[in-house]
């Protein structure tokens, strides 16, 4: 295991740990943000850098525990609503609003810019799994939103790096090459899906002239086949709840960056606007694009799907409570 040169814990609020770990358990490891953070700015050192640990703590019930953590990536002086619509649940909030009001309550005013720090790879503990810090390692209180540092070369940061990192692992499932959660929605439709993809990928690039719907792409190292709705049945592998799309297209139709709506007859791209603060202006451009769609009625997205998908995976980082879909089918 790489040892880091340090580690960093910072102080989150309850609510925001209940809120980051709905969404972790449904949807999986993801950017989040904390806000708010005190940074001695006459220590350097105290900032963390790209890809250091961040550990999260939360005080309950008189406890200070390990909740979780990820690892740094940037800090960005955005406003309030740039800030819910990068990351808007990630936030720790259930909609705008509350995010806003919890700004208020910290002392945010009105046209103030606020400093948003990003961490990436997120891992979330359950209420059982979560670290109780012991006095004895002589971490100083925190808190809400302060950040201290530990040098991993101590006794002190090489077990917490050592014992946190190993919990982190029993979240992981075998086979997963990127070292990160992938969600309930991602496991129930993996399970599904390993065994019938090859089978079902071959038949949907011959329907779709193996090209990409939106670019036309050819190449068919980078073309995959994009799931419009989750089932658990043969509906899972019907031509119409499948697209073939370019991989990157694919990842983005899956994390709900784009989706497809009807106009009649033909079929057009939706891209958010989002994807701006994260640099995909190029993306932005394909909004409204027409797709290449099969000729074959049969063959073409199902628009009950497309609907689906639109009101449960378009953005969803901005709607509170993503196993709501999933619960649907459970009733079925």
């Amino acid at each position: 295991m790489i040892l880091p040169d340090r580690l960093f814990i910072i102080a989150v609020p309850y609510s925001w740990y209940q809120s980051v770990k709905a969404q972790y358990i449904a949807s999986g490891s993801c950017a989040v943000s904390c806000y708010g953070v005190r940074v001695d700015k006459s220590s350097a050192s105290l900032k963390p850098q790209s890809g250091e640990p961040v550990f999260f703590e939360i005080k309950r019930d008189g406890k200070r525990l390990i909740c979780g953590g990820g690892f740094y990536q940037r800090t960005l002086e955005i406003t309030p609503l740039q800030c819910w619509q990068k990351f808007g649940v990630n936030n720790g909030a259930e909609n705008k609003e509350e995010f806003l009001n919890i700004l208020t309550s910290r002392g945010w005013s009105q046209g103030k810019k606020l400093l948003s720090h990003e961490i990436l790879g997120t891992f979330v503990f359950s209420s059982r799994q979560c670290y109780e810090l012991p006095n004895e390692l002589g971490i100083k209180p925190l808190s809400q939103g302060e950040l201290t540092n530990l040098e991993t070369n101590t006794p002190e940061g090489r077990f917490l790096w050592r014992f946190l990192m190993h919990e982190r692992s029993f979240q992981l499932q075998e086979g997963v090459s990127d070292g990160l959660w992938q969600g309930i929605y991602h496991l129930a439709e993996d399970k599904k899906a390993r065994d019938y993809y090859a089978m079902f990928a071959a038949k949907m690039l011959k329907v779709y002239d193996f090209k990409c719907a939106v670019t036309s792409e050819a190449t068919a190292e980078v073309l995959e086949v994009a799931h419009i709705r989750t089932f658990y049945d043969e509906r899972f592998f019907k031509p119409d709840n499948g697209l073939v799309l370019r991989a990157d297209f694919e990842k983005l139709f899956a994390k709900g960056y784009i989706t497809v709506e009807y106009r009649g007859d033909d079929a057009f791209l939706k891209v958010s606007k989002t994807l701006k603060l994260s640099g995909g202006d190029e993306y932005l451009r394909y909004d409204g694009v027409k797709l290449n769609l099969p000729k074959d009625p049969q063959e073409r997205p199902s628009r009950e799907y497309l609907s689906w998908h639109r009101q449960n995976r378009f953005e969803n980082w901005l709607s509170f409570g993503a196993v709501r879909p999933l619960k649907l089918e459970e009733k079925k």
